[in-house]
């Protein structure tokens, strides 16, 4: 074969290999990671089909434990999920900082010194835009948003990621819209996938 048609045969090979490896796994930055992986499998089998590497080498099983291995570990997670751990454990840290959502606001937190509000009643947690940034630790808050949303943890009354709710400032109640995270991140294990 000319070098096109080998060119066309091991991209296909490789295309193939790739989504066998990543079956099952949705973040865009682990199926590039993972391709990567497939082109390390078909380098391996070319090379035992031409007698570079003994025959007897189980070249799949080990990329396989490469990736399970590497999805296995904690960094190598989507950036979104990251940042829903962040946020989990950003209210975990500060819970005495989130302020009641429905009390009157006598004798106030200054926001200095409040992350939130926490509403009782429906047991959310409450982020202006830029509390749920610095809760999302630098990962897109908006990314976050969608991991939490799709795992239920988020009540949204629009198609933004937020939700208008009533909290009390200084006595007064204002409606406003908000991120609100539902209060079962407390007790959700991020290292199962959202269904």
């Amino acid at each position: 074969p000319n070098a096109d048609e080998l060119q066309r045969h091991i991209t296909k090979r490789v295309d193939s290999v790739s989504e066998l490896l990543a079956e099952g796994i949705s973040a865009s930055e682990q199926r590039r990671a993972i391709r990567k992986l497939g082109l390390v499998q078909v380098a391996g089998e070319l090379a035992q089909e031409f007698g570079i590497l003994p025959s007897a080498h189980d070249v799949r099983h080990t990329i396989k434990t490469v990736r399970d291995a590497w999805l296995g570990d904690v960094g190598n997670r989507p950036a979104a999920v990251l940042g829903a751990i962040a946020v989990q454990s950003h209210i975990l840290r500060n819970r005495d900082y989130y302020r009641d959502a429905l009390s009157s606001g006598i004798g106030a937190m200054s926001g200095r010194e409040i992350y939130g509000y926490h509403n009782g009643q429906s047991d959310l947690f409450l982020f202006t835009h830029e509390g749920f940034a610095e809760a999302c630790a630098g990962y897109n808050p908006q990314s976050v948003a969608s991991e939490l949303a799709s795992r239920g943890l988020l009540h949204m009354n629009d198609n933004r990621h937020k939700s208008k709710q009533m909290i009390r400032q200084d006595g007064t109640a204002r409606r406003l819209r908000l991120y609100a995270v539902k209060g079962s991140i407390l007790d959700t294990d991020f290292e199962q996938p959202a269904s």
